[in-house]
């Protein structure tokens, strides 16, 4: 593909994960008129509804059976990483002859995340957008890929497409990033704060 995607790693899809989203029929829908998302459906996982860019997570109880159960897939990431912070995670869906249309995802935020999905079931007919090419990512495979870079994906199979989508903040180079100052209780700010009380706690993976 190119530069702004990278296969990193393969993590089978355990049959309890098949079963478990094959069961599963309370997609959430809120999030859905964000970025060209319309067509798309979404269990969200680490998320936070007032803030759409995805920082200042809050953890869904309400789908607590499949934290526990993705929670493997994203240490594995963080682990590989290093010393890691997980700002946000969701199971997305786009479901046969639909679309996520082509976006970018806003605020000085992700300037500082990456993005990775893990995908758990789709199709050969399921591709991935990133800055000017298509690429389709089989089950399993762990992909990094630039979010600030146009993207998007369509599935023109006949089997939905679900993907773990999760984003992850290096510490160490998240404060080296981030201005010293921001205005008091702004988002930025708020985020910052997050950054600094995880700083001390970099050897724990946490989710």
């Amino acid at each position: 593909m190119n530069k702004c995607t990278k296969k990193i790693s393969y993590f089978s899809v355990s049959e309890q994960i098949k079963k478990l989203i094959s069961n599963h029929s309370s997609w959430d829908s809120q999030r859905n008129s964000y970025y060209g998302l319309t067509d798309s459906r979404s269990i969200l996982l680490k998320y936070n509804l007032n803030y759409p860019e995805g920082m200042l997570p809050k953890n869904n109880t309400k789908q607590d059976v499949f934290t526990a159960s993705l929670l493997p897939i994203i240490s594995h990431v963080q682990k590989l990483l290093g010393a890691a912070y997980c700002s946000r995670s969701m199971i997305a869906c786009v479901p046969p002859g639909k679309e996520v249309k082509r976006h970018i995802d806003p605020g000085w935020t992700f300037t500082i995340q990456r993005r990775y999905c893990w995908v758990m079931k789709t199709n050969p007919q399921a591709l991935v957008y990133v800055s000017g090419a298509e690429k389709h990512f089989a089950e399993g495979e762990i992909w990094e890929f630039n979010n600030k870079e146009m993207h998007g994906a369509i599935n023109n199979g006949q089997e939905d497409r679900l993907h773990l989508i999760f984003d992850l903040v290096m510490l160490e180079d998240a404060l080296a990033a981030t201005p010293k100052e921001f205005e008091a209780g702004s988002y930025d700010d708020k985020f910052f704060n997050i950054i600094l009380k995880k700083k001390n706690k970099s050897n724990i993976f946490e989710v």
